[in-house]
């Protein structure tokens, strides 16, 4: 997780290149797109581009205590730290920031996490199912998935979420949320097949959907595009840095903070071994603008 300038934006991509069109689109609430998501959830979730613990106003933190504060029956936060090597200091910056925003600290936990042997722990599992709010940190998205899957911490993270649990991620955390989600690649610039490698994702967003963090301030609309491209018919998600997509339990998800939320997708049918890509249509949303959600039956 970085700082830097939250007002740079990559460059539109208005003709052919190496792989395909590209159509952009501005809208304040996108109807022919679907976020596949959950549809046993009845949790929301807030998906951030990193950089929010950075923001003086800590304004995203201060809407996730808000939202966590409205769930019926749960007073406890759970700090997610497994994708991080500096747990310690990391989830100290949120413990310090959500009491700064009014959680009482005897409320706020960070169980040790760090690897899978950590995630069998019950006290832990029964910690993250009875929590009114769960965050995940920045890091390494596939350490964090691949400590808690399939571990009594993963089932407990997924059961607090179907109960109405908030479950929100940063940088790494965010992008977890996705299925299949970017494990590494891309970091050329270029628009090339075969550069960007995935893995699963916990899917708690949708399956089906990338997520990638960042967006404008590390350049990765390229590696977000060529993820599309080879994985039809996925939808991309790009968040920029201080930049949330809060997505709740029905209705539609909308943007909050001071970025661009970058929606991208391929045309229905489209083949990813074809030597040419098809051309891809991009949605640009900026706080207060909606994105439709079709939940997966």
């Amino acid at each position: 997780m970085g700082d830097g300038d939250l007002s740079r934006q990559p460059p539109l991509l208005e003709k052919e290149g190496e792989l395909g069109d590209l159509q952009t689109t501005a809208s304040g609430s996108i109807q022919n797109s679907e976020l596949r998501t959950q549809n046993s959830a009845q949790g929301t979730l807030l998906i951030v581009g990193g950089s929010e613990r950075l923001d003086k106003r800590l304004a995203i933190l201060r809407t996730w205590v808000e939202l966590s504060d409205r769930v019926p029956g749960r007073r406890e936060q759970v700090i997610i730290t497994s994708a991080t090597g500096h747990p310690e200091a990391l989830g100290g910056e949120y413990v310090r920031a959500f009491r700064h925003l009014g959680w009482p600290a005897d409320l706020i936990h960070l169980p040790p996490l760090a690897t899978r042997e950590d995630a069998q722990d019950s006290r832990t599992a029964e910690r993250i199912a009875r929590a009114a709010g769960i965050w995940m940190t920045g890091g390494d998205q596939v350490d964090l998935v691949d400590i808690l899957r399939d571990t009594p911490a993963g089932h407990a993270l997924l059961t607090a979420y179907q109960a109405g649990a908030v479950v929100g991620g940063t940088s790494a955390g965010a992008t977890a949320l996705g299925d299949p989600m970017i494990a590494r690649g891309g970091g050329s610039g270029e628009l090339r097949r075969g550069e960007v490698v995935l893995h699963p994702g916990f899917g708690l967003a949708g399956h089906g959907l990338i997520i990638d963090t960042h967006f404008g301030r590390r350049g990765r609309f390229p590696r977000l595009a060529a993820a599309v491209v080879e994985h039809p018919p996925a939808v991309g998600i790009g968040l920029d840095e201080n930049t949330a997509l809060l997505v709740p339990p029905h209705g539609p998800a909308e943007v909050i903070g001071q970025g661009v939320v970058y929606i991208l997708e391929a045309p229905p049918g489209a083949d990813p071994s074809a030597a040419l890509a098809p051309p891809l249509t991009l949605y640009l949303l900026r706080a207060g603008q909606t994105w439709v959600v079709q939940r997966e039956t």
